[in-house]
């Protein structure tokens, strides 16, 4: 018996993913906004200052660099005010597709703490979030060309000046994009996130002392 509890609590125990930092889909843009501070917005605009040439540095501007990692110049990231895709704020940004490893990296002057934008695709999506030593969110039905753009954020729990974004399955357009530092009210949680690893330790050691406290209790009434 002992053994068997033992090794529930180390299945339990190496089961549970470690991140030195945990990303999460943001619950609607009012509880983004109201748990960051130093807002900036973009979007896309050639009136902000916003400078590209499709290649290396891409677009910048009010302190954000939106580069394209590993694209080609059929994939890569551009400013389009084709009525297709416009969310009606003028350009938009098409985001990197097609090639394996072609994504969107996206650097900050300043550490923050959360992202959000306005998102449709060529066809309907998915938008993939992460950064260095993070797990992955992944935001589906994304919209298609014919749909209403919808608005879709990340936040996380550790500041950080770079993000990578990957759009799955078509091709993504972005627009009225936003982000900023967390102010002193946490984020809030979504449903379903994954177990801390120390409550999944005191899950594995309870299991353990089950054993001794009922031999503890036997020799209590003997």
């Amino acid at each position: 018996m002992l053994r068997l509890t033992f090794l529930i609590a180390l299945i339990l125990v190496l089961a549970t993913p470690f991140y030195a930092t945990t990303l999460t889909q943001a619950i609607d843009q009012p509880n983004l906004e109201a748990a960051l501070t130093n807002l900036q917005f973009i979007n896309f605009d050639l009136t902000e200052g916003i400078t590209h040439d499709y290649t290396s540095t891409g677009f910048n501007a009010l302190g954000a660099s939106f580069l394209d990692i590993a694209g080609d110049a059929s994939d890569d990231l551009y400013l389009t005010n084709n009525a297709l895709f416009a969310m009606g704020y003028g350009s938009v940004l098409a985001t990197p597709f097609g090639q394996p490893d072609a994504h969107m990296q996206i650097n900050f002057a300043t550490a923050v703490t959360g992202i959000g934008f306005l998102a449709r695709g060529w066809d309907p999506m998915t938008f993939s979030f992460s950064i260095e030593g993070s797990n992955v969110v992944e935001i589906a039905q994304i919209p298609g060309r014919t749909g209403s753009p919808v608005w879709i954020g990340v936040v996380s729990d550790t500041p950080f000046t770079t993000i990578n974004i990957t759009n799955k399955i078509s091709r993504g357009f972005i627009d009225n994009f936003e982000f900023g530092a967390a102010v002193t009210v946490a984020d809030p949680a979504p449903v379903g996130e994954t177990p801390e690893l120390a409550t999944m330790l005191m899950i594995g050691f309870g299991l353990l002392a089950l054993p001794a406290c009922k031999r503890l209790n036997a020799f209590r009434t003997a």
